[in-house]
């Protein structure tokens, strides 16, 4: 996990190879190895330690971040991608702020990393978190995002499922900007 942390992933694949390693170690802010290949962006490294190593995609951080809220944080599709291929990965879990990886992605602006959590991984646009103030939607009206909030609304012509009854994404555009004030 070291050799990951300080950005040395030959060093890391090496003793991989070896199996030295317990890649579900935690250090002392509860970072794994996954967690720590999401957030430099490392595509291979990410995918060999789930298939070869089966590192736990759903673990946390002391804050509560997976590796998935990481990469969308980051903008690494690509290790989003791998993430959401994992069958029982949390799509939708909370942090200890009550975000989720779509709305770090919103949040950052990486329109890309919102298609594909929405599309690939089901994640909910108007989900709201115990103690976040705002929905991805929001956040999204918030910072101004034009793209995303399109997106959002043209994704599943506008309606998301919320508890079995589907939402119109625009109704709730309207009144979040005035919430807003956007």
């Amino acid at each position: 996990m070291t050799a990951i942390r300080a950005g040395h992933p030959h060093i890391a694949d090496y003793l991989l190879s070896v199996r030295f390693v317990d890649v579900n170690m935690k250090d002392f802010d509860n970072w794994t190895a996954i967690v720590f290949a999401a957030e430099k962006g490392w595509t291979q490294l990410t995918k060999k330690l789930i298939e070869d190593f089966h590192a736990e995609v759903n673990s946390v951080t002391s804050d509560g971040m997976s590796a998935l809220m990481i990469a969308s944080i980051n903008g690494h599709l690509s290790v989003v991608n791998i993430l959401l291929d994992v069958s029982d990965l949390d799509i939708n879990r909370f942090d200890s702020l009550g975000y989720t990886a779509l709305m770090y992605a919103t949040e950052n602006g990486h329109l890309e990393v919102v298609k594909t959590l929405i599309e690939k991984g089901h994640a909910l646009v108007t989900l709201h978190g115990a103690n976040s103030k705002y929905t991805s939607l929001e956040i999204a009206i918030k910072n101004g995002y034009d793209d995303i909030l399109k997106y959002f609304n043209d994704f599943s012509y506008g309606f998301e499922e919320r508890k079995g009854v589907k939402v119109r994404i625009a109704d709730l555009v309207v009144r979040k900007s005035v919430t807003c004030h956007v």
